[in-house]
């Protein structure tokens, strides 16, 4: 259920309800799908109906790689149910003669708004004893997230980790002061309130590692409308601002380092009804805009590279709410473009890998049924999430299996991984040979992921050109340092210049690229050396970027391996695979 659990006047709540039409059933703003002509960017399948018979609704789509989970009310109860993308095959999660709203998955579990205590469905009631339950999606097994007093409700799960906003501290049904953002370890079974603020905090959203909310701790006029973005770090328990620009910004989105928010900041009165859709990347700290259409954009989602939101720019009255679309924006190559367009109510679209899910209903007035629709968009940089399908079968001999990941090298991978440095060069590996589209040129490869490289076959190229490492060197710099690495300095010590790039290797690192496979292995230098904090231990280290890889420089270790690569393999394989 897509409620609002925020704070306001009469006339700045108006104004947020129709991003969520109010249907007589209490239901979310749920949206539909229309097939268009598209002239360019990103190939957008037709809609396809995933769940809905016309006459019942199904709400509430949430989405994790191929895995998408709903409310089903076709019993006369919405009960949780969970559709596989790929395969299009639904499978009920729960059968209750109670509610359950709001359903979230990661991929391996789902956690819901559970109505079992409550004494009616009115989800705006913070009175209203709602709980949040789980529940395996391998075993279906249900247990109990929280059973606190009051309201329980907007869960979000990702890597372990729910996140809700609690209303046990409510006074009255609406109290505007009230909600607090906690926390639950699936694994530990533990329990965690993170914010303790005589203010609203709302709408958590997490990737395992941030939580992101809505926080009203700035408002200073209790009958005003000031919320702001606000973000968690689990691992160091510390708490820092993402948006404080004026008016409203609400209904945030997380997958990796990058997090999406609806933003009212543009907005000139309280009626004016503009609202844009901003994003922040955690790596930088840096805020940028995504789109500052005319209408309003709402509600979006992200996974990878692909932003998908509910946008009116096309209902001709902005106060009426009911005719929305869907469009998306590719983060890599700053391109906006069309999703779904048509008549009725498109809107709550969720992302799982290339797949966009939205609750559709052509005519909100009329009544009708919500159903949810889904549409596949190729041709987004690092778009898909979740590997494809059949990858090609690997030339070759042998295999071997690596106890301490689980994960087993076979033929021509594993020929390579023996002749170009083994376990110090490339790492063990962390997956299974898979499918994905490449980053850099939208291209379908079989690949692995190591420690520190991934490995494609290209059955086009002869032996030894057959296997070769992604460009994670280049992917990671260009998302990282998009007008190039603060603090480079050209090395002074036996220096070679590469006219390709116009970067200078020298010292240290020249002797490691000439003694660890050159340019096949490491590619060209697309930096000079500089100091750099790593992401996954938090040290400084002097790097320099190649195409294939990332020196380090390790002082404190003996030769040979004071020079190391970074991990990028392990860092691309969490952020596509793990963080959602």
């Amino acid at each position: 259920m897509s409620q609002l659990f925020i704070k306001g006047t009469t006339q700045h709540v108006r104004r947020l309800l129709l991003v969520t039409v109010a249907l007589v059933v209490a239901l979310p703003a749920f949206s539909a799908g229309a097939s268009h002509m598209r002239q360019s960017g990103p190939s957008i399948s037709p809609p396809v109906v995933l769940a809905g018979d016309g006459r019942t609704n199904s709400v509430s789509p949430n989405a994790s790689g191929n895995i998408m989970v709903y409310s089903d009310c076709s019993s006369g109860k919405c009960n949780v149910s969970t559709i596989n993308l790929t395969t299009k095959q639904a499978q009920p999660v729960t059968k209750a003669s109670y509610d359950q709203f709001n359903p979230a998955t990661d991929g391996t579990y789902v956690v819901w708004q559970d109505g079992r205590n409550a004494a009616s469905s009115d989800t705006t009631d913070y009175t209203n004893n709602f709980d949040l339950y789980a529940a395996g999606l391998n075993d279906r097994k249900e247990f109990v997230v929280s059973g606190g007093p009051q309201l329980q409700g907007r869960p979000n799960v990702a890597g372990n980790i729910a996140v809700w906003s609690d209303y046990r501290d409510a006074k009255s049904e609406n109290d505007p002061d009230t909600g607090d953002i906690y926390m639950y370890d699936l694994a530990a079974r533990q329990e965690t309130q993170i914010t303790r603020l005589p203010s609203a905090q709302t709408r958590p959203v997490t990737n395992g590692k941030i939580v992101v909310w809505v926080d009203f701790r700035n408002e200073k006029d209790p009958n005003g409308f000031n919320g702001d973005i606000y973000a968690y770090d689990i691992t160091s328990k510390q708490e820092f601002p993402v948006a404080t620009a004026p008016d409203l910004q609400t209904d945030p989105a997380i997958y990796g380092n990058t997090i999406v928010w609806q933003d009212y900041r543009n907005t000139k009165d309280a009626n004016d009804y503009n609202a844009d859709i901003y994003g922040y990347d955690l790596s930088t700290r840096k805020e940028f805009a995504i789109t500052t259409a005319q209408g309003r954009q709402a509600t979006p989602a992200i996974a990878g590279n692909l932003v998908a939101w509910a946008d009116y720019r096309n209902e001709p009255d902005q106060k009426s709410g009911t005719n929305s679309d869907i469009y998306g924006y590719d983060l890599a190559s700053k391109r906006e473009f069309p999703v779904s367009l048509g008549a009725g109510t498109q809107n709550a679209p969720t992302v799982g890998g290339t797949t966009v899910v939205y609750e559709s209903n052509p005519d909100v007035n009329a009544q009708s049924a919500w159903s949810i629709n889904g549409v596949t968009v190729n041709g987004v940089q690092g778009g898909t999430i979740q590997p494809l399908a059949s990858p090609a079968a690997l030339p070759g001999e042998g295999s071997r299996l690596f106890p301490e990941t689980g994960k087993t090298m076979s033929g021509i991978f594993m020929n390579y991984w023996d002749q170009n440095g083994g376990l110090a060069q490339q790492g063990f590996p962390i997956s299974n040979v898979i499918g994905e589209i490449s980053d850099l040129n939208g291209q379908p490869y079989t690949v692995q992921y190591f420690e520190r490289a991934v490995f494609e076959y290209h059955p086009e190229n002869q032996a030894p050109y057959n296997v070769l490492l992604s460009q994670l060197g280049t992917f990671q710099y260009k998302k990282k340092y998009p007008n190039g690495a603060p603090g480079q300095r050209p090395s002074q010590t036996n220096a070679q210049l590469f006219k390709e790039t116009n970067h200078w290797v020298g010292g240290k690192f020249l002797q490691y690229w000439q003694q660890h496979g050159g340019l096949a292995q490491q590619g060209y230098p697309i930096s000079d050396e500089f100091t750099e904090v790593s992401e996954l231990n938090g040290q400084a280290y002097l790097v320099q970027y190649f195409e294939r890889a990332v020196f380090e420089y390790h002082p404190e270790n003996q030769p040979p391996n004071d020079v190391l690569l970074s991990q990028l393999g392990t860092f691309q394989y969490r952020q596509k695979y793990s963080d959602k």
